[in-house]
């Protein structure tokens, strides 16, 4: 008699959002510890019409040196020898799930990170981006926040970060006639979402009653020392037959132009 195949499934990975934060940002390798990189903080501004013989106007512009630390990301997961023997591909089922985890982590981060070692300064914390509150509509302050950007900022956005509690408002908050159907092409719009013609990318990252609209790929840059990676560590827990599996990465992030962001805090009444 042969050997009775077993038909079970392996176990599946804990299901994650798709948006990566980093994905909108460009990525430049590193070899350093700290990135120093230049924000801009004022524009030449004083070029002014000259008579013949007169003085030209002298303008001052102006950047300003800012040291980006790298930082390190990074979880494990202990997992038996036995597991990984007996289940065909487990450890790669572990891998996926700490990229996911690790993925997570980054995202929170370069939004919402305080800073103040080991963490990055995310976008939200940075000082000099732009803000702008939430007295209308989540619709009326998210058009504000790019028109912000547009004069003061003097870049185009190409994204709007939100919640998708956020979203899921503004999409019930579209305007619909006396019979309930929508003035607007949504919900039954065909394509990825978008507001103001600006793409919508939405992440739990983010905290429910705001937004960021900004130029992400001019605005910021990440620069990257170690990529995300998997290694293991099969000394520590030898004698109990166990395996740490580790996943980190280190980067830095740098906001080269703070006025190309805007956050916004939204109407969630």
């Amino acid at each position: 008699m042969g050997v009775i195949p077993d038909y079970s499934l392996p176990p599946l990975t804990f299901a994650r959002e798709g948006t990566r934060i980093a994905d909108l940002i460009r990525q430049v390798p590193t070899t350093a510890s700290t990135v120093t990189t230049y924000e801009v903080n004022a524009a030449a501004t004083a070029a002014a019409p000259v008579a013949e013989g007169g003085a030209k106007a002298e303008s001052d512009p102006e950047w300003a040196a800012v040291a980006n630390p790298v930082e390190k990301i990074a979880h494990f997961a202990t997992v038996s020898t036995e597991l990984l023997a007996d289940v065909a591909g487990f450890q790669q089922i572990v891998a996926e799930e700490l990229f996911g985890g690790l993925q997570l982590a980054e995202s929170d981060q370069l939004l919402n990170g305080s800073g103040v070692s080991p963490n990055l300064e995310g976008i939200l914390t940075n000082a000099s981006i732009q803000a702008q509150a939430g007295a209308g509509t989540d619709i009326d302050e998210l058009l504000a926040a790019i028109t912000k950007l547009r004069t003061v900022g003097f870049t185009e956005p190409d994204a709007v970060v939100m919640h998708p509690d956020d979203w899921n408002s503004s999409e019930l908050a579209t305007a619909k006639d006396t019979t309930n159907a929508y003035l607007a092409g949504r919900p039954f719009e065909a394509g990825p979402a978008t507001i103001w013609g600006v793409p919508v990318v939405l992440t739990t990252s983010i905290a429910s009653g705001s937004a960021l609209v900004g130029n992400f790929a001019d605005g910021a840059r990440i620069y990257v020392r170690e990529a995300p990676r998997l290694f293991a560590d099969p000394y520590t827990l030898a004698t109990s037959n166990q395996v740490r599996l580790i996943a980190e990465q280190r980067l830095a992030l740098a906001v080269l132009r703070p006025k190309a962001f805007c956050s916004v805090v939204v109407n969630t009444a």
